[in-house]
């Protein structure tokens, strides 16, 4: 893939080529840039844009690249130019394109903080139990694909950097236990008979992880009959067969 961009380099604008294209060796992706000339020959200097929050710019310019690259395609260069920002100012706020990505995934997490369908609600009927469980279990499939760029590079860093592996699995944990506490709520009201609700809550992301991770490997749409499947399994393994 080809674009072009504008850089600033000291108020004046220069024209560039970038064309992202993967290593056969390696299978990753690396940028070219070319110079093509000044941005506009007539004007001496072009004034810096003003931003009312250049930061957020450089998040949505990440999740954009990431749509159609690889991580390790991506440059602070890259999320810059995207951006329509100078180089240097990606570094007002980020070391690096890690710390970037880090900060795109804890927005995402205060953007779903509210979200009903990630809070465990006290059931007053089984059937209302039913129906969170399984609003969640589908939420929890299907955000991957709608954020299939975002969970490759958080996913591919997680597995090869001790740091972000790291960060990945304390939160991972964390949510398991409260997930893990909501069913033994239903345990303790009589509407699931598990013998350990925090273990029957591992196996259940176990499961969970396991489509999310073939979803993002196929880079295809989420498989609507395993999804049903899995949900159904779910559901009978927490509540046993429907009345």
């Amino acid at each position: 893939m080809a674009y072009e961009v504008i850089k600033l380099v000291k108020g004046r604008p220069y024209r560039y080529r970038v064309h992202s294209e993967r290593d056969p060796a390696t299978g990753k992706f690396r940028n070219r840039w070319t110079y093509l000339g000044r941005g506009d020959a007539t004007t001496a200097s072009v004034p810096r844009p003003q931003r009312a929050n250049a930061r957020e710019a450089l998040l949505d310019a990440l999740e954009r690249l990431l749509e159609h690259q690889d991580i390790d395609a991506v440059t602070a260069a890259a999320v810059s130019a995207e951006a329509g920002l100078a180089h240097g100012t990606f570094y007002r706020y980020f070391r690096n394109k890690n710390d970037v990505l880090r900060a795109v995934m804890e927005r995402l997490r205060r953007k779903r903080a509210g979200d009903e369908r990630l809070q465990p609600k006290v059931p007053g009927t089984q059937a209302e139990a039913r129906a969170w469980l399984r609003g969640w279990a589908t939420f929890m499939l299907r955000t991957p694909a709608e954020n299939r760029g975002l969970a490759r590079a958080w996913h591919d860093l997680a597995a090869r950097d001790p740091e972000f592996g790291a960060e990945r699995r304390a939160s991972r944990a964390a949510y398991v236990v409260r997930i893990g506490e909501y069913l033994r709520v239903l345990v303790d009201r009589g509407f699931a008979d598990l013998a350990d609700p925090l273990a029957s809550a591992r196996v259940l992301f176990a499961l969970l992880d396991g489509i999310q991770r073939e979803t993002l490997l196929d880079d295809g749409p989420l498989d609507e009959t395993r999804a049903a499947a899995a949900l159904d399994l779910i559901e009978r393994g927490v509540f046993g067969a429907a009345l």
